[in-house]
């Protein structure tokens, strides 16, 4: 998360220009701030405020690489400023930049020490390089500083998790939705740590509230399928694996459980009926020689429907 400009202070000069670029930022108005904010980066090379602007606005557009030159010059500007550290961390991070991202966390950190945020997002860079043990220690730093950080319980949990510590894991998703009742993610991976314990029912009622905060939140959906699947109920496994299907049409996992799952509404018995080739084309050149146009064709215990379909 990139703080709020409420948190700039405008006393520089030229103040009214900088509140107008403020408030094109805050009601979305992106091409205007960026118009007006590219024409005050050159009357004003060294003011900070405008940089720092410049730098929200290009990180929400996603042009991280804009966005990391502003904030380095923030940076540079205001080398004890904890926000500017840890808003280049940021954009650092969405570029892959995991070492420097890592620095500039650090720096924040060091210009305040009670920065929660801060600890967790390093927790996050480390857990992304599955560097398990000092994203453990940068969770709970976190936590010690704000017990009720919800993202950092949550995330505390997924390390728990890697680390094969899973009573611990479950706790930690438990204290995250606890904290923030409308978190579907961390509805998610409790059930799926439940899931994975065996616990399937339990599973079941928290992927459910999970998909009814947030409705369209597809890996929900995919791992409502996993227990659907676990529990031998095969409809309501290809009901929820076509749902996340249909919401992310590229979901390899879905994807999967929905032709694994339809498959099982399959008897066995039919799958070598249906690659019996010789077999096949016997019937067909049968039914050849029996249809014309004007035939009309009923199967009785049509099956797979394979000969309705030579008919047709």
């Amino acid at each position: 998360m990139v703080h709020q400009i409420r948190e700039l202070q405008t006393d520089f000069s030229p103040k009214e220009q900088i509140n107008q670029l403020i408030d094109f930022f805050n009601q979305g108005k992106f091409p205007e701030a960026l118009v007006l904010g590219g024409s005050l980066e050159e009357l004003f090379e060294n003011d900070p405020n405008i940089s720092n602007i410049m730098g929200m606005l290009n990180y929400n557009l996603g042009a991280y690489d804009d966005a990391i030159q502003n904030y380095r010059k923030v940076v540079k500007l205001r080398p004890d400023c904890a926000i500017s550290s840890y808003n280049l961390a940021n954009a650092l991070n969405s570029t892959g930049q995991y070492e420097d991202a890592i620095s500039s966390y650090k720096q924040a950190i060091s210009n305040k020490q009670n920065y929660a945020e801060a600890h967790n997002n390093l927790g996050n860079v480390y857990n992304s390089l599955r560097r398990y043990p000092e994203a453990l220690t940068s969770y709970t730093e976190a936590l010690k500083i704000q017990p009720r950080l919800a993202a950092a319980h949550n995330n505390l949990g997924t390390v728990l998790k890697e680390l094969g510590r899973r009573d611990e894991a479950i706790e930690s998703y438990r204290r995250a939705t606890r904290t923030q009742p409308d978190y579907s993610e961390a509805y998610n991976n409790l059930a799926v740590i439940l899931n994975d314990c065996g616990k399937n029912e339990e599973a079941l009622s928290f992927c459910l509230k999970s998909i009814n905060v947030k409705p369209d939140y597809a890996d929900a959906y995919y791992n409502l399928g996993v227990i659907f699947d676990v529990l031998g109920r095969n409809e309501e496994a290809i009901s929820s694996f076509g749902r996340a299907v249909k919401l992310v049409p590229d979901h390899i996992g879905a994807n999967a459980g929905f032709f694994d799952a339809t498959g099982k509404e399959v008897p066995g018995w039919h799958i070598p009926m249906m690659n019996d080739n010789p077999r096949n084309q016997a019937y067909k050149k049968a039914l050849e020689t029996a249809i014309n146009e004007n035939t009309q064709v009923l199967e009785i215990g049509a099956g797979s429907g394979l000969l309705a379909m030579l008919a047709a």
